[in-house]
Parts: C-alpha cells; sequence; structure tokens
C-alpha cells in the first residue's frame, strides 16, 4: 500500500515526465531492509556498490576479512548478487546509507527498467543526493526496492511466514 509522491526523487525514475502519462501519488508497494551496521563509505558506494563483481569487502590475499567494530561481523556479499535479486521484486533500487558522525543519508537509486539492450551504462540514470527520512540515529544502510513487481505476494502472510522467513 505503500505510496511515492511527486516530491520523492525517484518519482521520476517510475513516471519520466517526458511521458507525461502519470501525475500524483501512486500506490507503487516497497520493501525495505535496514541494516544497523557500519554504513557504507562514498567511495565504497561508488567503486564498489554501484559496480557489479567490485567490492571493498574482499579479503586482502589470503588474508582472513576484517570483521567490523560495531558487531564484529564479517561483511558478506561481495559480487552483487543480492543487487541483481533485487530487479526481480521491483523497479527502483534505493540506498540510503550513512556512516559515524553523519547526520543525513547519502542516496542512490536506479531504474532497473532503464537496463535496455540499446543503452549503454553511461546512460543509465544515477540518482544520488542525501536525505534526512527517517533521521540518522546510528549508522547504517537502507535498502529499499520500489514499485513491487508482484505486490499481491508481499500482502500474503502464508507465503511470508510459510516460504520467504524460513528460505530467509
Amino acid at each position: 500500500e505503500w505510496e511515492i509522491t511527486p516530491e520523492d526523487p525517484v518519482y521520476d525514475l517510475l513516471y519520466p515526465a517526458a511521458e507525461n502519462i502519470v501525475t500524483g501519488p501512486q500506490k507503487v508497494g516497497r520493501l525495505t531492509i535496514r541494516d544497523y551496521g557500519q554504513g557504507i563509505a562514498p567511495n565504497a558506494v561508488d567503486l564498489g556498490w554501484l559496480r557489479i563483481s567490485a567490492s571493498l569487502k574482499r579479503a586482502v590475499s589470503d588474508q582472513p576479512k576484517v570483521k567490523t567494530k560495531r558487531y564484529h561481523r564479517t561483511p558478506v556479499g561481495d559480487k552483487g548478487l543480492g543487487r541483481l535479486a533485487t530487479m526481480k521484486i521491483g523497479t527502483v533500487l534505493r540506498l540510503k546509507t550513512a556512516i559515524e558522525g553523519e547526520n543525513a543519508w547519502r542516496t542512490v537509486a536506479f531504474s532497473w527498467g532503464e537496463f535496455t539492450p540499446e543503452r549503454t551504462l553511461d546512460q543509465i540514470r544515477v540518482l544520488k543526493g542525501t536525505d534526512s527520512s527517517p533521521p540518522v540515529e546510528e549508522s547504517g544502510t537502507i535498502i529499499e526496492i520500489i514499485k513491487l513487481n508482484d505486490p499481491n505476494q508481499w500482502r500474503d502472510l502464508d507465503f511470508i511466514e510459510k516460504e520467504l522467513i524460513p528460505n530467509l
């Protein structure tokens, strides 16, 4: 039931003004995943998160990966398969991240719908900015998948409880 409004920076990724077909708020659905870890540094967003199979999480040579300071977790997910999997769930992928000391989320968003055979990667719009909603109370990362491909599936509590949660 989540609604996107024209004031949201990613609205134009879903409904380009040039098409001039849709106006006003639209119920599109949104799946949000929140990680209360250390956040992603600005250079790691550009050099790692936005590039499939490029990661600053990889271990150096044969040394074990360095654990995070906050929860002493081993960073995982260095190939981008999770990001690629989101295209099956929804249209727009938005990252909000903040490291310790930042008072606003740094944001990056793009639409999977823009990836077409006739386009090169440099033609894909990537929106970068900041957002203070929700307020940054501690470092971490929020991933939003916006405009769900099958919103009814996410309303099905039987699917959530019996299939999704056990598989996670």
